[in-house]
């Protein structure tokens, strides 16, 4: 698929409130971090400022809080969990039915998807890593997750936009070795997606 960046740029206006305009986590500012008592301090770090590099990337005046909640989402995980597999549906509506604070969430587990280590819709992400303990694939990881957590539910190689570098993007569908960085394309992706957000909801997000 291939669009000019005026067409780029005005579907990511539009699509929240053609896709998400009844999801309004945002309002609290608050992307709410949490881990299983089996993820290191050191991994809980990395994953904090990989949220906290797009975010800014991004413009957002969002906060990053570190939530004291081990066990509970300890056992929020563990009955998502069916024949040895996480399904991130079900803890995202254990999140939702008993939310434990406002704002979007982001869980870090050392539980499995099967072959892919990271899911996240508007609001919420998790990464299941499965013993994984490379600072580079975590960090690229959570900056991939947290884009899809903001709102951009595409992969940088899904639509081509003539202008913009092609090359190489955190936003590749997979990869231990993609880039850290995100291209412009993407980035315009979320600030034009948020520029939509604030003139549906008259929320203040940048």
């Amino acid at each position: 698929m291939e669009l000019t960046q005026k067409q780029w740029k005005e579907h990511w206006l539009d699509w929240y409130e053609f896709k998400h305009k009844g999801n309004q986590w945002y309002r609290d500012n608050t992307i709410n971090l949490y881990k299983t008592p089996d993820i290191s301090s050191d991994i809980l770090r990395t994953v904090k400022q990989g949220i906290k590099e797009l975010v800014d990337e991004v413009g957002l005046n969002f906060k990053v809080v570190v939530r004291d909640k081990d066990q509970k989402i300890k056992q929020y995980v563990d009955t998502s969990v069916f024949d040895g597999i996480l399904d991130a549906k079900e803890l995202e509506k254990a999140l939702q039915w008993y939310p434990l604070n406002k704002g979007g969430n982001f869980v870090i587990t050392n539980k499995s998807f099967g072959n892919y280590n990271g899911e996240a819709r508007f609001g919420n992400a998790t990464l299941a890593l499965n013993g994984i303990t490379s600072e580079r694939f975590i960090r690229n990881l959570t900056k991939h997750e947290t884009a899809h957590l903001l709102g951009y539910n595409s992969h940088h190689n899904d639509v081509i936009v003539p202008g913009y570098d092609e090359t190489a993007c955190v936003m590749l569908p997979k990869g231990m070795f993609r880039p850290q960085e995100i291209c412009d394309k993407c980035l315009d992706a979320l600030k034009y997606f948020w520029n939509g957000v604030e003139n549906y909801s008259k929320s203040k997000t940048f």
